[in-house]
């Protein structure tokens, strides 16, 4: 029904209501203007007084610099101290308009009278500025009365800046305060209080003006009244007050209050300020009265805008009406499922698409409640009915739901639908029943459920993968936190898994993969996990299962690994299992820890020689062990980047120093975080182990090469150790060589160290190795010998310059006979062989005098000389 035809022009009402509403908003935007103006004048005086503290303290500060300034040129200027300090007391001056003087006194010892009273003088010998009254004050003794000598004494013993009162019996002056710094003899201030008193003497001395603090503030904000009070005695008072008519109207002025703390004393700093009444009254008074006329204007013109609006709506919902029919035919055309119902949720129309999707026509479901014909349920929770249209009909204020459901269809079929639900209003906006949106969404959630599946198993072998299992595990630890549950997590690493890969392609290793999966599915229960994480690793989550429950289904798992037999094209392989073992408890933490005692649990298990189960406990010495060294590979990445590592050297020197030079040994340290260093021993078994001694080596090399261009003493032999690791790398050669270019040092005085073990472990590498550097002019010494099975058998394919007999010999050689022995034997078959011989680890007198009785060329150890930093690390 068409709307009557209303009258939309202005009555008095109108006009009334609009005057009303511009003498309101007048008054706000006065009210508003005046308060803004308040917050602004107190930000300035903030700001403003804010500028004075902090200028203050900067003044203060500085002061503090030109002392310490001046009492460093006493210390370096020593030819020509007192034309030096007068300038700089100059300087001081000119730069600081509150300073009044500057004064040196210099320490003399008393005489007797004197002594009674104090145990030096501090005669005044320097003034700045040189007047006729300062002049005056040269010869006085500083030191005058007891509250001078406290000052004094502590100025002295803590090397820092005091202040003192003044006193009127020198200086003759109430407005002063003076800083006091201690000048001592040599460069530096003395570390110790006893050398610092010892040390002391003169005394810098700079004269404080307080009433000249302040000057050039109060010029420029006249209307502050500014004081400056020493708080604990009150003895130093500036004020600045200015005058200025108080308004009759104020309530309490604007206050600013700091405290500045000068060494010992704590000044005080307050400033003050009345307002007036002209401050308040300015331009956003008139521009707000303006601004909230032209406001008011603007409401009247909008009111007029909303009664126009009103009018068009109302045509505008008459043209709505008018099209409902062709609405109508045109929701029989769409894809999606329509259904509109009346207030009462009876079904009034279905279009083509949800007649398809019901099973049923409109005749058949025209007039039945729609929560009755059909039943909508929740996807999780099937015994949640669902009821969109009940709920729209209820909630007519909202009128909107959407939401995804299963729809039984009338055969009997779930169908995924998701459903948007939106009562309708007439014109009147009264509630005429609601409108249904279906769509049919089965094809989307199967693809979202394939998606899920892919996402949470391994597509090879159909096993929960590291992501889903990830994600069951953490359920473990969360639970396993109530103590209502036991679980255990097995950790499974095939054993010889690669030669399968290597010998018959990645092929014949998925379907080995596949098999051991479907052999351990054999082992385990119904509710436990099995999963695939990575590579040929496998995890097991076991439910309600203790660690002992938890082995005997790990060695079942890996007896049915061991006798299973792999065959790919005639050729027979089998596989064993490493199994690390941990128990889920309440200590339990995170996915991380238990992946991490697992893998090292694992790790110790192929340790032990492969093929068996060790169970992870926290206190398993071997398992602590692994996981230190794991985490000395990233240390060692971080200190070759980080430049963390230290070159060190030790003096390895000649029994017979007429004829042979002397040996200086480059080791290596590390530095840690606290700045400790790091020995060689504590990261070298971590460092071989993960395949980083190369890298460490090539760090020493080129640190080494440096130190010895940088020392430059062709009278000395280097000597740079080379680990197993670095002898097989091909291009070792290239990079010492390239170094040795590099600098242009005599490759002669190098010598290049590889243990005993090295050496024949990696035989074919040194022997190349040491034939190339020797046409280079470099030497080989043989560390660590007479601790190999078959030592002196390859003296004779190696050939080493220098042995080096092993300490362990050495060590306790004076009173055991058969270590003198060996180290006899070691020593005469080198000599045998035209090579020289080094004893390493001297830690006695007794030792040394015995290895040089048997002729030993070399003697090393901390006995001899400690190892010392580098002096390109200095």
């Amino acid at each position: 029904m068409k709307p009557e035809k209303t009258n939309y022009s202005f009555s008095f009402k109108d006009y009334a209501l609009a005057i009303m509403v511009l003498i309101g908003l007048n008054c706000g935007f006065i009210a508003i203007s005046i308060w803004m103006s308040q917050q602004d004048i107190q930000s300035k005086f903030a700001q403003r007084t804010q500028t004075i503290h902090n200028t203050l303290l900067n003044r203060l500060n500085n002061i503090d610099v030109a002392l310490i300034s001046l009492v460093g040129l006493n210390h370096i200027s020593a030819d020509n101290k007192h034309d030096d300090v007068s300038k700089f007391s100059t300087d001081i001056l000119n730069s600081f308009d509150f300073v009044d003087a500057i004064y040196i006194s210099n320490k003399s010892t008393p005489d007797k009278q004197t002594a009674e009273l104090h145990k030096n003088s501090y005669i005044i010998n320097t003034v700045e500025p040189y007047t006729e009254s300062t002049s005056k004050l040269i010869g006085i003794d500083f030191n005058t009365n007891d509250r001078y000598s406290s000052e004094i004494s502590k100025a002295i013993s803590l090397g820092t800046i005091v202040n003192t009162k003044p006193d009127n019996k020198l200086f003759k002056s109430d407005s002063h305060y003076y800083l006091l710094k201690s000048i001592y003899s040599g460069y530096f201030k003395p570390a110790a209080e006893s050398s610092r008193i010892n040390q002391a003497v003169s005394l810098a001395i700079i004269q404080i003006n307080v009433k000249k603090l302040i000057p050039d503030f109060v010029t420029f904000y006249g209307e502050f009244n500014i004081a400056i009070t020493e708080k604990k005695s009150g003895f130093i008072s500036v004020e600045s007050k200015k005058e200025i008519d108080i308004p009759f109207w104020h309530t309490d002025p604007l206050r600013f209050s700091a405290l500045l703390k000068i060494h010992d004393s704590n000044f005080e700093l307050n400033i003050s300020k009345f307002l007036s009444i002209d401050e308040f009254i300015n331009k956003k008074l008139y521009t707000a009265s303006i601004l909230s006329f032209s406001i008011s204007l603007v409401f009247i013109l909008l009111l007029h805008s909303l009664r126009n609006s009103q009018y068009k709506q109302t045509i505008s919902q008459e043209k709505l009406f008018d099209q409902q029919e062709k609405a109508r035919i045109t929701l029989t055309s769409i894809g999606d499922a329509v259904i509109s119902t009346d207030i009462h949720g009876r079904i009034e129309f279905i279009n083509n698409a949800a007649e398809q999707l019901l099973g049923y026509t409109l005749n058949e479901v025209y007039g039945k409640e729609f929560s009755q014909t059909f039943i909508l349920v929740d996807e999780i929770d099937p015994n949640s009915i669902k009821k969109p249209v009940e709920y729209c009909l209820n909630n007519p204020a909202t009128g909107t739901l959407s939401e995804t459901a299963m729809l039984l269809h009338h055969n009997g079929t779930p169908i995924s639908i998701n459903t948007n639900a939106a009562s309708i209003h007439n014109s009147s906006n009264q509630l005429t029943g609601v409108v249904l949106v279906l769509r049919d969404i089965s094809k989307e959630r199967k693809l979202v459920r394939k998606i899920a599946y892919q996402a949470t198993h391994d597509e090879l072998t159909g096993l929960t993968n590291r992501r889903g299992f990830e994600t069951q595990l953490q359920y473990a630890i969360d639970d396993r936190r109530s103590d209502t549950s036991k679980y255990s997590f097995c950790y499974i690493d095939l054993d010889e898994f690669k030669v399968v890969n290597d010998t018959c392609g990645h092929t014949a290793g998925d379907e080995l993969l596949k098999l051991i999966s479907s052999k351990i599915k054999k082992h385990i229960r119904k509710d436990d996990v099995l999963a695939r994480l990575g590579g040929d690793e496998f995890g097991i989550l076991l439910t309600n299962c203790d660690i002992k429950v938890a082995e005997k289904i790990a060695n079942s798992i890996r007896e049915e690994v061991k006798k299973t037999q792999f065959v790919w094209e005639s050729k027979l392989f089998t596989v064993g299992a490493s199994i690390g073992l941990v128990f889920i408890d309440k200590h339990t933490e995170s996915i991380t820890d238990v992946l991490s005692a697992a893998d090292s649990a694992c790790y110790i298990a192929k340790e032990n020689g492969r093929d068996c189960v060790h169970i992870y406990t926290p206190d398993d010495k071997a398992i602590a062990e692994h996981i230190g060294l794991m985490q000395w590979p990233t240390r060692i990445r971080s200190a070759l980047q980080d430049q963390n590592f230290v070159l060190y050297k030790q003096l390895i020197v000649p029994t017979n120093p007429d004829t042979t030079k002397p040996i200086t040994e480059f080791l290596i340290r590390l530095k840690s975080d606290d700045g400790d260093l790091v020995p060689p021993m504590a990261f070298i078994p971590a460092a071989e182990r993960y395949n980083l001694m190369h890298e460490i080596d090539c760090w020493v090399i080129k640190h080494a090469i440096n130190e010895i261009e940088y020392l430059a003493n062709a009278n000395m032999l280097y000597s740079i150790n080379l680990s197993g690791q670095s002898l097989g790398k091909a291009n070792l050669y290239e990079y010492i060589a390239n170094n040795i270019t590099h600098t242009g040092i005599n490759p002669n005085q190098l010598c290049f160290e590889i243990t005993e073990t090295a050496a024949i472990t990696n035989q074919e590498a040194a022997l190349t190795l040491i034939t190339q550097l020797k046409k280079l002019g470099c030497s080989f010494a043989l560390d660590d010998f007479g601790t190999g099975l078959s030592s002196f058998s390859y003296l004779k394919t190696l050939p080493v310059d220098i042995l080096k007999i092993d300490g362990v010999f050495i060590r306790n050689m004076v009173t055991d006979k058969i270590d003198q022995s060996l180290v006899k034997t070691i020593n005469q078959i080198g000599h045998e062989l035209k090579l020289k011989t080094i004893a390493e680890w001297i830690e006695t007198e007794e030792s040394k005098t015995l290895l040089t009785d048997m002729g030993v060329d070399y003697l090393q150890g901390y006995y001899i000389e400690e190892p010392v930093i580098a002096s390109v690390f200095l």
